[in-house]
């Protein structure tokens, strides 16, 4: 296998960007100019040319899910096709795959294998446009979108609901139309709460609903709560009715009529059915506390899903996006120490659950990537992290714009208070934890003054998770950042969003200051790079 070139082999080269489209089964390659390159088995692949350097940008916030679409624009010129009678034949280019990449050359020849290219997406085409009257019959101008279209993708399915079509026998007042709930860790389990004289207690609560799904199964006069719409870790968990009588009660394997399974307790004494458990309308009332064993099993190892990096990738493979698995396991690890736990029993979107719950909390963000979605950690988030490339404005880049603040003074926290270990018997947040000191809070109220805020952490009752996110909080939010441009050749186009560099700019008074890539452009054949830098003289020496 022929090793990949080095940045030093790449310095003086040209680019050629590649495309390939897949219509139908019938593999087309076009490129900005026809060149053969070599496999790593030997073999040759070859690109036509007929294509224009594209023009494109993909940006990152750093902190957030944005996972809108990424496009690039593209014209081609199909050899021997007439794009408009193929389609009105019914052979529709529409939502086809297409990569584009780029390949480097030096003296006319490509210095990398085909497997080495450097892919920027992995889309769909969008939106072609062909028929026109002053170009050849080939020719059709589209967009190459990596857009995940299906963030409709519901954490659980839309049909499972309770109701005479889902089971027999349903209680109508409580169960009804309820959503088949979605366990996520062991709620309930263990919650710590912080004491004034230091320290913290423990204690178990009810938090997930039970719900009466068979008032009468096929085992007569046994009934039938259900306290998940899937299979669980736990043998037994603690159930409570409205009258306060609790139960361990051994937790059984259910089907709905369509043959879903779901998790059940189920018995004869009052705490499970009796019609004197009842709420004041005279309806039967359940929670559960799961003591003995969790909800959802961990499809990626043991025990119930719950840490960080195991939920998202989880939740995001239910979609039918694209993802990036190499990236993702790179950072499971260091995310699965982020542990979540709760239920969910409404409607929610996979996308909508992941940006409310998840990654405000979480020390990633997840973007759209050129092999689709992907993780990237902020730099401020890492060890040490070491640099991929020195940029030496005047040297090999320059600087197109002024130094830019990124957030705003309004948006500075350096007090925090976090609201967690939500229960639903009582609909409200039983443990607080208030977060003041560090070494960048600090400068942050000399520079800002005292800036408090407060976060509810819905789906989070580890303790040290919840301090965990009070710290990162604070750690991205008590000080600012700048943003530069910069301008580079071609032969730097393989640095990715979420890359760390240094920079260094005399002119600026910046000696290597590491910063992290936030956007990037191809335009006039030129990379056009946006660096984040972090305004922190604990991390960036002046």
């Amino acid at each position: 296998m022929k090793l990949a070139p080095s940045y030093v082999e790449l310095l003086g080269c040209d680019i050629i960007f590649l495309v390939e489209i897949d219509w139908n089964g019938t593999p087309y390659r076009f490129s900005s100019m026809p060149v053969e390159l070599e496999k790593d088995d030997g073999s040759t692949i070859s690109f036509n040319g007929a294509i224009e350097d594209p023009e494109f940008r993909l940006e990152s916030s750093i902190l957030g899910f944005n996972v809108e679409s990424n496009s690039i624009a593209l014209e081609v010129y199909f050899d021997d096709v007439n794009v408009s009678d193929e389609r009105f034949q019914g052979n529709i280019l529409d939502d086809n795959p297409c990569i584009v990449s780029f390949i480097t050359i030096q003296e006319f020849q490509p210095i990398q294998t085909y497997e080495q290219r450097i892919v920027m997406m992995k889309g769909k085409i969008k939106q072609p446009i062909f028929g026109h009257m002053d170009q050849p019959v080939g020719y059709c101008a589209f967009s190459v979108e990596n857009d995940p279209d299906e963030q409709i993708i519901q954490v659980i399915s839309p049909e499972k609901k309770i109701s005479y079509e889902t089971f027999v026998d349903p209680h109508d007042a409580t169960a009804i139309g309820k959503t088949y709930p979605f366990i996520i860790g062991s709620p309930g389990n263990n919650i710590a709460y912080p004491l004034s004289t230091g320290g913290t207690f423990e204690a178990d609560i009810y938090c997930t609903p039970g719900y009466l799904s068979n008032e009468q199964n096929s085992v007569g006069g046994i009934f039938e709560v259900m306290i998940a719409g899937h299979p669980v870790v736990a043998t037994q968990v603690d159930v409570l009715d409205f009258t306060n009588k609790q139960a361990t009660i051994s937790v059984s394997k259910s089907y709905d009529l369509f043959g879903n399974e779901i998790a059940v307790v189920s018995a004869t004494t009052a705490i499970d059915g009796n019609q004197s458990t009842s709420d004041n309308a005279g309806n039967p009332y359940y929670y559960i506390r799961w003591t003995n064993g969790g909800g959802y099993p961990n499809p990626f190892g043991d025990g119930a899903l719950e840490g960080a990096g195991d939920l998202l990738l989880f939740l995001l493979m239910k979609t039918k996006c694209n993802i990036d698995y190499p990236s993702f396991d790179s950072v499971r690890k260091y995310l699965n120490v982020y542990k979540f736990t709760g239920y969910v029993n409404t409607d929610i979107t996979v996308q909508q659950f992941i940006d409310s719950n998840m990654i405000p909390y979480l020390p990633i963000e997840i973007v759209n990537g050129p092999m689709g979605l992907r993780p990237i950690v902020p730099m401020i988030f890492s060890n040490n992290p070491q640099s991929r490339f020195d940029f030496f404005v005047d040297e090999n880049c320059r600087v197109t714009s002024p130094i830019t603040p990124s957030i705003d003074s309004d948006n500075i926290l350096n007090e925090i208070t976090l609201k967690y270990g939500y229960s639903g018997l009582y609909d409200k947040f039983l443990g607080y934890l208030t977060i003041t000191e560090s070494q960048y809070t600090t400068i942050s109220k000399n520079r800002f003054g005292i800036r408090r805020g407060e976060i509810e952490l819905e789906y989070i009752t580890d303790f040290s998770t919840v301090q965990r996110i009070g710290k990162d909080i604070l750690r991205s939010r008590a000080l600012g950042y700048f943003t530069i441009d910069i301008e580079a050749d071609f032969e730097y186009g393989y640095l990715y969003l979420g890359d760390i560099v240094t920079l260094t700019s005399p002119i600026h008074g910046i000696n290597q200051i590491k910063s992290q890539i936030v956007a990037k452009q191809y335009a006039e054949k030129q990379w056009q790079y946006t660096l984040m830098i972090e305004d922190n003289p604990i991390v960036n020496n002046r």
